[in-house]
């Protein structure tokens, strides 16, 4: 699983794979490789991006787990909040967001 970072340079190995699916409505592409057995989960544009979608899409809040609500901000303080974003992911969860089911669908 890898991000896309919009302005920035893409990995050269994902114009050697295979597109699988582009689920732009979910923020999710995939790809497969075959030739050495690797499937690729793109998240679209940005991992915080996606995030702030799928809490605006469920109707959850970021200042209810103490997280910023602008993907600027909210990359700068990821990785120090990382039990807040558990209590969030665990949230989007129980909301049954289709962003992050879809996405364990395509992890399992």
């Amino acid at each position: 699983m890898i991000d896309e970072d919009p302005g920035k340079l893409q990995p050269s190995y994902l114009k050697q794979i295979t597109p699988v699916e582009n689920l732009t409505h979910l923020g999710l592409k995939t790809y497969v490789d075959n030739s050495r057995n690797n499937r690729i989960v793109l998240i679209c544009p940005e991992l915080e991006g996606w995030i702030l979608r799928a809490v605006r899409d469920s109707g959850l809040r970021m200042d209810t787990y103490n997280l910023p609500d602008r993907s600027t901000a909210l990359k700068r303080v990821i990785n120090a909040r990382l039990d807040n974003l558990s209590r969030l992911l665990a949230d989007l969860n129980d909301a049954d967001s289709p962003r992050l089911h879809r996405l364990k669908e395509l992890l399992n």
